[in-house]
């Protein structure tokens, strides 16, 4: 019960991430800066 319990939701996590699609970026837009959040909600800046 707990093994088909846990494959079901595995499947049913991997259907949905496969479902995730990027958006398109709009005419004119560009990257300017990315930010790596930690798990204690730290920032660092990754400079170019």
């Amino acid at each position: 019960m707990n093994k088909t319990l846990i494959a079901a939701t595995v499947a049913g996590i991997v259907l949905l991430a496969s479902n995730a699609q990027a958006q398109t970026v709009p005419e004119g837009y560009q990257l300017q800066q990315v930010l790596m959040m930690s798990r204690h909600n730290l920032r660092a800046p990754l400079a170019n």
